[in-house]
């Protein structure tokens, strides 16, 4: 999203001035898509949230805040773990302190339950700070609303969007008894992609032959543990894991499935579920908050953990044609109710002018600074 918003701003500053200050991956991002770096973009290592190293970033921000002299600071991936002077508008995407849930937690092993708390605190410590906020999803925003304790109208919900090379490729024929199931995320555990061998014994079980392509970095203690379950149960030549991916690797797998299967048990706003929808293929997702925020009806929903709903879930899509194509359509149209990246960006730029206005006002009590003039500068 960092690089997209800086491509647009680039193109349309919407007689705005900008300094970007980004981390290493986010520049090499923006110099694919731009082919060179924008005037006004500074590269900052390492990350500001390192409490011991992160000391000489947090020095450079507030340098470069000094040199700039912005009206408002954006924060696209908060929070910034720096004391500024000028306002800060916080985009906060982290479910954990918005809307943790128990199927979450107990995915974790106690110590990674004791060091998710303790950096739930250091969040929200700095979060306390800010006064407006940007969230994905209505479910982040009264979360986000509830730990921080600030009014309604304090957060505007902005929805991620997709990019354009995900889109319906030419209709296929569904494979229903050797199907080909997208399983497109990273292994952490609140992913909860070990379901995935239940959900396959239990189809090779009911007569199918299905094939998980799954994306899963071979060194990650969690993919071996998939594998191995797998191999436990069976099923290991039903899991194909291809690993990372590129862009235009993830719109070809998207293409070729029948399915896609994301049994997460937490997220903000997974692109996974615009991309699938825009990519026609019908999708399988836990019954949870945040999944119907994004999904609504176009998705196939089963309980948090249940392996034999998930499998039934999938299956009754492939052996129901009409089924199938009805929730294709749903997703296409669902995918239509999301911005593009250049609306998405310009929504985010029309907050932050009503956010400078409303400071300008004074209607906001305990402003750092009066502002003379909108800048803003988005860090990540």
């Amino acid at each position: 999203m960092a690089a997209t918003f800086i491509q647009n701003a680039v193109a349309n500053p919407c007689r705005h001035e900008f300094h970007f200050a980004v981390s290493d991956l986010v520049a090499q991002n923006v110099l694919s898509l731009l082919g060179s770096a924008p005037a006004r973009m500074s590269v900052v290592t390492p990350t500001p949230a390192r409490i011991l190293t992160g000391w000489r970033a947090r020095r450079r921000l507030r340098l470069i805040e000094e040199q700039f002299q912005p009206d408002i600071i954006y924060s696209i991936a908060a929070p910034s773990y720096v004391r500024f002077r000028q306002n800060e508008v916080a985009r906060f995407t982290n479910p954990w302190v918005t809307h943790p849930n128990r199927w979450a937690r107990r995915a974790l092993s106690v110590s990674r339950r004791v060091y998710a708390r303790m950096l739930f605190l250091h969040k929200l410590l700095w979060l306390s700070r800010i006064t407006y906020y940007v969230a994905q999803t209505e479910t982040a925003a009264r979360g986000l609303a509830r730990r921080v304790k600030c009014p309604d109208e304090n957060i505007r919900v902005i929805p991620n969007c997709h990019n354009p090379l995900f889109h319906r490729g030419a209709p296929t024929c569904v494979r229903k008894d050797a199907p080909l199931i997208l399983v497109l995320a990273f292994p952490y555990r609140h992913k909860h992609l070990t379901i995935v061998p239940d959900v396959a014994a239990r189809l090779v079980r009911w007569g199918m032959k299905p094939r998980f392509i799954m994306t899963m970095p071979a060194e990650y203690g969690e993919t071996a543990r998939v594998i191995a379950k797998a191999r436990r149960l069976g099923v290991a030549e039903c899991i194909e894991n291809v690993g990372r991916l590129s862009l235009s690797e993830c719109a070809r797998w998207y293409h070729e499935c029948d399915v896609f299967f994301l049994p997460t048990l937490l997220e903000t706003f997974s692109v996974s579920y615009l991309e699938a929808m825009a990519s026609g293929i019908p999708l399988v997702t836990t019954d949870l908050d945040f999944a119907r925020d994004v999904c609504g009806e176009a998705a196939c929903y089963f309980p948090p953990l249940s392996a034999e709903a998930a499998a039934e879930a999938i299956r009754s899509l492939l052996v129901d044609e009409d089924s199938y194509q009805r929730h294709v359509e749903r997703g296409l149209r669902r995918v239509e109710q999301f911005p593009t990246s250049q609306e998405q960006y310009l929504m985010h730029v029309q907050w932050l002018e009503e956010v400078v206005n409303r400071l300008r006002a004074g209607s906001t009590a305990g402003c750092c600074l009066d502002s003379s003039g909108l800048a803003p500068k988005e860090l990540l």
